[in-house]
Protein backbone atom coordinates (compact mmCIF):
# COMPACT_ATOMS: atom_id res chain seq x y z
CA UNK A 1 0.00 0.00 0.00
CA UNK A 2 1.40 3.41 -1.00
CA UNK A 3 1.19 6.12 1.64
CA UNK A 4 1.02 9.65 0.25
CA UNK A 5 1.09 12.92 2.19
CA UNK A 6 -0.61 15.80 0.36
CA UNK A 7 0.52 19.20 1.67
CA UNK A 8 -0.75 22.72 1.02
CA UNK A 9 -0.77 26.04 2.83
CA UNK A 10 -4.51 26.32 3.49
CA UNK A 11 -7.76 24.36 3.12
CA UNK A 12 -9.77 27.59 3.15
CA UNK A 13 -12.39 28.23 0.43
CA UNK A 14 -10.61 31.44 -0.54
CA UNK A 15 -7.58 29.39 -1.47
CA UNK A 16 -9.21 28.41 -4.77
CA UNK A 17 -9.26 24.94 -6.36
CA UNK A 18 -6.40 23.00 -4.67
CA UNK A 19 -8.32 22.23 -1.43
CA UNK A 20 -11.20 20.79 -3.45
CA UNK A 21 -8.76 18.79 -5.60
CA UNK A 22 -7.28 17.22 -2.46
CA UNK A 23 -10.71 16.48 -0.96
CA UNK A 24 -11.85 14.73 -4.16
CA UNK A 25 -8.60 12.77 -4.50
CA UNK A 26 -8.63 11.67 -0.86
CA UNK A 27 -12.28 10.64 -1.04
CA UNK A 28 -11.81 8.57 -4.18
CA UNK A 29 -8.53 6.81 -3.33
CA UNK A 30 -9.15 6.15 0.35
CA UNK A 31 -12.32 4.21 -0.41
CA UNK A 32 -10.06 1.84 -2.36
CA UNK A 33 -7.91 1.28 0.75
CA UNK A 34 -5.22 3.67 -0.44
CA UNK A 35 -3.78 5.83 2.28
CA UNK A 36 -3.92 9.52 1.37
CA UNK A 37 -3.18 11.96 4.19
CA UNK A 38 -3.34 15.76 4.23
CA UNK A 39 -1.09 18.24 6.05
CA UNK A 40 -2.13 21.88 6.08
CA UNK A 41 0.80 24.14 7.01
CA UNK A 42 -1.21 27.28 7.81
CA UNK A 43 -0.99 26.57 11.56
CA UNK A 44 2.72 25.74 11.52
CA UNK A 45 4.60 28.85 12.64
CA UNK A 46 7.95 29.71 11.10
CA UNK A 47 9.62 29.37 14.51
CA UNK A 48 8.75 25.66 14.34
CA UNK A 49 10.62 25.41 11.04
CA UNK A 50 13.60 27.17 12.61
CA UNK A 51 13.64 24.41 15.23
CA UNK A 52 13.72 21.85 12.42
CA UNK A 53 16.75 23.64 10.96
CA UNK A 54 18.73 24.15 14.16
CA UNK A 55 17.54 21.48 16.59
CA UNK A 56 18.54 17.89 15.90
CA UNK A 57 15.86 16.65 18.31
CA UNK A 58 13.07 18.54 16.49
CA UNK A 59 14.47 17.45 13.13
CA UNK A 60 14.49 13.79 14.21
CA UNK A 61 10.84 14.10 15.22
CA UNK A 62 9.97 15.59 11.80
CA UNK A 63 11.96 12.89 10.00
CA UNK A 64 10.05 10.15 11.86
CA UNK A 65 6.80 11.79 10.75
CA UNK A 66 7.87 12.12 7.10
CA UNK A 67 9.27 8.60 6.97
CA UNK A 68 5.74 7.22 7.36
CA UNK A 69 5.13 8.18 3.73
CA UNK A 70 6.34 6.93 0.37
CA UNK A 71 5.50 10.13 -1.52
CA UNK A 72 5.07 13.79 -0.57
CA UNK A 73 2.67 15.63 -2.93
CA UNK A 74 2.86 19.43 -2.60
CA UNK A 75 -0.05 21.54 -3.89
CA UNK A 76 1.63 24.91 -3.39
CA UNK A 77 4.79 26.22 -5.04
CA UNK A 78 5.41 29.71 -3.66
CA UNK A 79 5.58 28.67 0.00
CA UNK A 80 8.81 28.57 1.98
CA UNK A 81 7.25 26.26 4.58
CA UNK A 82 6.28 23.67 1.98
CA UNK A 83 9.59 23.97 0.18
CA UNK A 84 11.38 23.26 3.47
CA UNK A 85 9.21 20.18 4.06
CA UNK A 86 9.89 18.87 0.55
CA UNK A 87 13.61 19.57 1.01
CA UNK A 88 13.62 17.43 4.17
CA UNK A 89 11.68 14.73 2.30
CA UNK A 90 14.28 14.74 -0.49
CA UNK A 91 17.01 14.42 2.15
CA UNK A 92 15.32 11.25 3.39
CA UNK A 93 14.99 9.83 -0.14
CA UNK A 94 11.20 10.25 -0.20
CA UNK A 95 9.77 10.90 -3.67
CA UNK A 96 8.32 14.42 -4.11
CA UNK A 97 5.62 15.72 -6.47
CA UNK A 98 4.65 19.34 -7.04
CA UNK A 99 1.25 20.16 -8.60
CA UNK A 100 1.48 23.45 -10.48
CA UNK A 101 -2.22 24.49 -10.17
CA UNK A 102 -1.51 27.41 -12.50
CA UNK A 103 1.22 28.91 -10.28
CA UNK A 104 3.75 28.71 -13.12
CA UNK A 105 1.59 30.23 -15.87
CA UNK A 106 2.59 33.44 -17.63
CA UNK A 107 0.06 35.62 -15.77
CA UNK A 108 1.21 34.45 -12.34
CA UNK A 109 4.87 34.76 -13.27
CA UNK A 110 4.32 38.35 -14.47
CA UNK A 111 3.29 39.44 -10.95
CA UNK A 112 5.79 39.94 -8.11
CA UNK A 113 8.41 39.16 -10.74
CA UNK A 114 11.56 39.92 -8.73
CA UNK A 115 10.48 37.97 -5.64
CA UNK A 116 9.38 34.95 -7.69
CA UNK A 117 12.54 34.87 -9.79
CA UNK A 118 14.66 35.09 -6.66
CA UNK A 119 12.63 32.35 -4.95
CA UNK A 120 12.75 30.20 -8.09
CA UNK A 121 16.51 30.35 -8.64
CA UNK A 122 17.47 30.10 -4.98
CA UNK A 123 15.00 27.42 -3.90
CA UNK A 124 12.56 25.96 -6.43
CA UNK A 125 14.99 25.06 -9.20
CA UNK A 126 17.02 22.85 -6.86
CA UNK A 127 13.84 21.18 -5.56
CA UNK A 128 12.42 20.60 -9.04
CA UNK A 129 15.65 18.87 -10.09
CA UNK A 130 14.84 16.14 -7.55
CA UNK A 131 11.04 16.17 -7.93
CA UNK A 132 8.17 15.37 -10.29
CA UNK A 133 5.74 18.01 -11.54
CA UNK A 134 2.03 17.48 -12.22
CA UNK A 135 0.24 19.70 -14.75
CA UNK A 136 -3.53 19.56 -15.07
CA UNK A 137 -3.77 20.19 -18.82
CA UNK A 138 -1.66 20.02 -21.98
CA UNK A 139 -1.60 23.81 -22.43
CA UNK A 140 -0.10 24.42 -19.02
CA UNK A 141 2.44 21.67 -19.69
CA UNK A 142 3.41 23.18 -23.06
CA UNK A 143 3.84 26.65 -21.53
CA UNK A 144 6.27 25.32 -18.94
CA UNK A 145 7.95 22.54 -20.92
CA UNK A 146 11.07 24.51 -21.83
CA UNK A 147 11.31 26.44 -18.56
CA UNK A 148 11.31 23.11 -16.70
CA UNK A 149 13.10 20.93 -19.25
CA UNK A 150 15.18 19.34 -16.49
CA UNK A 151 12.21 18.07 -14.42
CA UNK A 152 10.05 14.95 -14.71
CA UNK A 153 6.60 16.15 -15.83
CA UNK A 154 3.17 14.53 -15.96
CA UNK A 155 -0.22 15.73 -17.21
CA UNK A 156 -3.19 14.64 -15.11
CA UNK A 157 -6.50 16.57 -15.10
CA UNK A 158 -8.34 17.22 -11.86
CA UNK A 159 -11.41 15.07 -11.33
CA UNK A 160 -14.82 16.10 -10.05
CA UNK A 161 -17.29 14.19 -7.87
CA UNK A 162 -20.34 14.22 -10.15
CA UNK A 163 -22.68 12.17 -7.94
CA UNK A 164 -23.49 15.07 -5.61
CA UNK A 165 -24.71 17.16 -8.55
CA UNK A 166 -27.47 14.64 -9.25
CA UNK A 167 -29.09 15.17 -5.84
CA UNK A 168 -32.32 17.15 -5.71
CA UNK A 169 -32.02 20.18 -3.43
CA UNK A 170 -35.32 21.77 -4.43
CA UNK A 171 -34.26 23.71 -7.52
CA UNK A 172 -36.19 26.97 -7.89
CA UNK A 173 -37.51 28.12 -11.23
CA UNK A 174 -36.96 31.74 -12.23
CA UNK A 175 -38.63 33.90 -14.85
CA UNK A 176 -35.19 35.09 -15.98
CA UNK A 177 -32.20 32.98 -16.93
CA UNK A 178 -29.30 33.25 -14.50
CA UNK A 179 -25.76 34.01 -15.71
CA UNK A 180 -23.17 33.59 -12.99
CA UNK A 181 -19.54 34.04 -12.14
CA UNK A 182 -18.82 31.50 -9.40
CA UNK A 183 -15.34 31.15 -7.96
CA UNK A 184 -12.52 33.05 -6.33
CA UNK A 185 -12.92 36.83 -6.57
CA UNK A 186 -9.51 37.70 -7.98
CA UNK A 187 -8.18 40.02 -10.68
CA UNK A 188 -6.83 37.00 -12.58
CA UNK A 189 -10.38 35.78 -13.24
CA UNK A 190 -11.44 38.60 -15.60
CA UNK A 191 -14.42 39.75 -13.54
CA UNK A 192 -13.75 43.37 -14.51
CA UNK A 193 -14.05 42.40 -18.18
CA UNK A 194 -17.42 40.81 -17.40
CA UNK A 195 -18.67 44.02 -15.75
CA UNK A 196 -17.51 46.14 -18.69
CA UNK A 197 -19.35 43.82 -21.09
CA UNK A 198 -22.53 43.94 -18.97
CA UNK A 199 -22.44 47.74 -18.99
CA UNK A 200 -22.64 47.77 -22.81
CA UNK A 201 -25.44 45.21 -23.22
CA UNK A 202 -28.77 46.58 -24.52
CA UNK A 203 -31.44 47.14 -21.88
CA UNK A 204 -33.68 44.56 -23.57
CA UNK A 205 -31.14 41.85 -22.71
CA UNK A 206 -32.00 42.20 -19.03
CA UNK A 207 -35.64 41.35 -19.69
CA UNK A 208 -34.45 37.77 -20.09
CA UNK A 209 -31.23 37.49 -18.09
CA UNK A 210 -29.84 38.38 -14.67
CA UNK A 211 -26.18 38.33 -13.52
CA UNK A 212 -24.79 37.12 -10.20
CA UNK A 213 -21.23 37.04 -8.85
CA UNK A 214 -20.30 34.89 -5.88
CA UNK A 215 -17.17 33.56 -4.26
CA UNK A 216 -14.48 34.17 -1.64
CA UNK A 217 -11.65 36.65 -2.05
CA UNK A 218 -9.62 39.45 -0.57
CA UNK A 219 -11.93 42.12 0.87
CA UNK A 220 -10.05 44.93 -0.92
CA UNK A 221 -10.70 43.40 -4.34
CA UNK A 222 -14.31 42.52 -3.52
CA UNK A 223 -14.82 46.17 -2.55
CA UNK A 224 -13.30 47.21 -5.87
CA UNK A 225 -15.76 45.01 -7.78
CA UNK A 226 -18.69 46.38 -5.76
CA UNK A 227 -17.56 49.93 -6.53
CA UNK A 228 -17.34 49.13 -10.25
CA UNK A 229 -20.91 47.81 -10.19
CA UNK A 230 -22.10 51.01 -8.51
CA UNK A 231 -20.06 53.38 -10.68
CA UNK A 232 -21.21 51.67 -13.88
CA UNK A 233 -24.84 51.93 -12.71
CA UNK A 234 -25.54 48.23 -13.24
CA UNK A 235 -26.63 47.39 -9.69
CA UNK A 236 -30.13 46.42 -10.86
CA UNK A 237 -28.62 43.87 -13.27
CA UNK A 238 -25.73 42.43 -11.21
CA UNK A 239 -25.86 41.01 -7.67
CA UNK A 240 -22.86 40.25 -5.47
CA UNK A 241 -23.66 37.26 -3.25
CA UNK A 242 -21.99 35.60 -0.29
CA UNK A 243 -19.78 32.56 -1.04
CA UNK A 244 -21.58 29.23 -1.36
CA UNK A 245 -20.47 25.87 -0.01
CA UNK A 246 -21.82 22.37 0.55
CA UNK A 247 -25.37 21.68 -0.58
CA UNK A 248 -26.04 25.43 -0.91
CA UNK A 249 -23.30 25.60 -3.57
CA UNK A 250 -24.72 22.62 -5.45
CA UNK A 251 -28.28 23.98 -5.35
CA UNK A 252 -27.04 27.38 -6.53
CA UNK A 253 -25.19 25.86 -9.49
CA UNK A 254 -28.19 23.70 -10.38
CA UNK A 255 -30.33 26.85 -10.56
CA UNK A 256 -27.89 28.63 -12.88
CA UNK A 257 -28.16 28.58 -16.66
CA UNK A 258 -24.81 30.01 -17.83
CA UNK A 259 -21.41 30.05 -16.14
CA UNK A 260 -18.90 32.74 -17.22
CA UNK A 261 -15.14 32.54 -16.68
CA UNK A 262 -13.18 35.11 -18.74
CA UNK A 263 -9.86 34.34 -16.99
CA UNK A 264 -6.50 35.74 -18.00
CA UNK A 265 -4.93 32.39 -17.02
CA UNK A 266 -6.24 29.10 -15.61
CA UNK A 267 -4.63 25.88 -14.54
CA UNK A 268 -7.60 23.51 -14.39
CA UNK A 269 -10.62 25.34 -13.00
CA UNK A 270 -12.56 23.32 -10.43
CA UNK A 271 -15.33 25.97 -10.40
CA UNK A 272 -15.78 25.47 -14.16
CA UNK A 273 -16.03 21.70 -13.76
CA UNK A 274 -18.49 22.08 -10.90
CA UNK A 275 -20.73 24.31 -13.03
CA UNK A 276 -20.53 21.86 -15.93
CA UNK A 277 -21.38 18.98 -13.58
CA UNK A 278 -24.51 20.94 -12.61
CA UNK A 279 -25.41 21.20 -16.32
CA UNK A 280 -24.66 24.87 -16.99
CA UNK A 281 -23.82 26.17 -20.43
CA UNK A 282 -20.47 27.96 -20.23
CA UNK A 283 -18.65 30.98 -21.63
CA UNK A 284 -14.93 30.63 -20.97
CA UNK A 285 -11.72 32.26 -22.14
CA UNK A 286 -9.15 30.53 -24.33
CA UNK A 287 -6.88 30.47 -21.28
CA UNK A 288 -9.21 27.96 -19.60
CA UNK A 289 -7.76 25.46 -22.10
CA UNK A 290 -10.90 23.37 -22.57
CA UNK A 291 -11.51 23.13 -26.30
CA UNK A 292 -14.07 20.39 -25.66
CA UNK A 293 -16.56 23.15 -24.78
CA UNK A 294 -16.88 24.16 -28.44
CA UNK A 295 -16.20 20.68 -29.86
CA UNK A 296 -19.12 19.24 -27.86
CA UNK A 297 -21.35 22.35 -28.19
CA UNK A 298 -21.42 23.06 -24.47
CA UNK A 299 -20.83 26.81 -24.78
CA UNK A 300 -18.51 29.49 -26.14
CA UNK A 301 -14.76 30.06 -26.00
CA UNK A 302 -13.79 33.73 -26.07
CA UNK A 303 -10.76 35.98 -25.99
CA UNK A 304 -10.13 37.66 -22.65
CA UNK A 305 -11.58 40.97 -23.79
CA UNK A 306 -14.82 42.88 -23.45
CA UNK A 307 -16.00 42.74 -27.09
CA UNK A 308 -15.51 38.99 -27.39
CA UNK A 309 -17.45 38.35 -24.18
CA UNK A 310 -20.24 40.76 -25.12
CA UNK A 311 -20.64 39.01 -28.49
CA UNK A 312 -20.96 35.60 -26.78
CA UNK A 313 -23.57 36.94 -24.34
CA UNK A 314 -25.63 38.36 -27.20
CA UNK A 315 -25.47 34.97 -28.94
CA UNK A 316 -27.15 33.15 -26.05
CA UNK A 317 -30.69 33.64 -27.37
CA UNK A 318 -29.79 31.76 -30.55
CA UNK A 319 -28.93 28.56 -28.68
CA UNK A 320 -30.65 25.90 -26.60
CA UNK A 321 -29.02 26.50 -23.22
CA UNK A 322 -30.54 23.39 -21.68
CA UNK A 323 -29.00 21.24 -24.41
CA UNK A 324 -25.66 23.00 -23.94
CA UNK A 325 -25.88 22.26 -20.21
CA UNK A 326 -26.45 18.56 -20.91
CA UNK A 327 -23.42 18.58 -23.19
CA UNK A 328 -21.40 20.17 -20.38
CA UNK A 329 -22.27 17.32 -18.06
CA UNK A 330 -21.42 14.76 -20.74
CA UNK A 331 -17.90 16.26 -21.05
CA UNK A 332 -17.41 15.89 -17.30
CA UNK A 333 -18.72 12.32 -17.30
CA UNK A 334 -16.54 11.31 -20.24
CA UNK A 335 -13.26 13.00 -19.31
CA UNK A 336 -13.20 14.26 -15.72
CA UNK A 337 -15.00 11.72 -13.55
CA UNK A 338 -13.34 11.80 -10.14
CA UNK A 339 -12.69 8.05 -9.81
CA UNK A 340 -11.25 7.88 -13.32
CA UNK A 341 -8.87 10.83 -12.75
CA UNK A 342 -7.93 9.63 -9.26
CA UNK A 343 -6.97 6.21 -10.62
CA UNK A 344 -4.71 7.92 -13.16
CA UNK A 345 -3.05 9.79 -10.29
CA UNK A 346 -2.71 6.50 -8.40
CA UNK A 347 -1.04 4.89 -11.43
CA UNK A 348 1.57 7.66 -11.48
CA UNK A 349 2.02 7.41 -7.71
CA UNK A 350 2.78 3.71 -8.21
CA UNK A 351 5.11 4.35 -11.16
CA UNK A 352 7.02 7.07 -9.28
CA UNK A 353 7.25 4.88 -6.19
CA UNK A 354 8.67 1.92 -8.14
CA UNK A 355 10.63 4.04 -10.63
CA UNK A 356 8.88 2.29 -13.52
CA UNK A 357 7.61 5.25 -15.58
CA UNK A 358 9.08 5.12 -19.06
CA UNK A 359 10.04 8.71 -19.87
CA UNK A 360 10.61 12.10 -18.32
CA UNK A 361 7.43 13.58 -19.81
CA UNK A 362 4.44 11.28 -19.34
CA UNK A 363 1.10 12.32 -20.84
CA UNK A 364 -1.49 9.56 -20.39
CA UNK A 365 -4.26 8.95 -22.92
Amino acid sequence: MIKVLNILDSMDLGRGGPPEVIRNLKKSLNKNDKTISVLCTVRLKYKIFLKFLFSSKARSKLFRFLNQYDIIHAHTIWSLKICLLTHFANTLGIKVIFSSHGYLDDWSMSHSVFKKKLFYYLILRKLFLRSNIFFSNIGEYEDSKFKLSYADKFVIPNGINTIMYDQDYGKKKSSKKKIIYFGRIHEKKGIEILLKAIKELPESFFDRYVFEITGPGEIEYINKINKMIEDDKITKHVSMLQPKSGKHKIKYLQESDVFVLPSYEEGDSIALKEAMSARSAVIISEQCRLGLVEDEEAGFIIKTEKESLKKALLELDKHDLEKMGKNSRKIINDYFDNDYCANRVLKIYEDIHTGSFLSKDWIPN
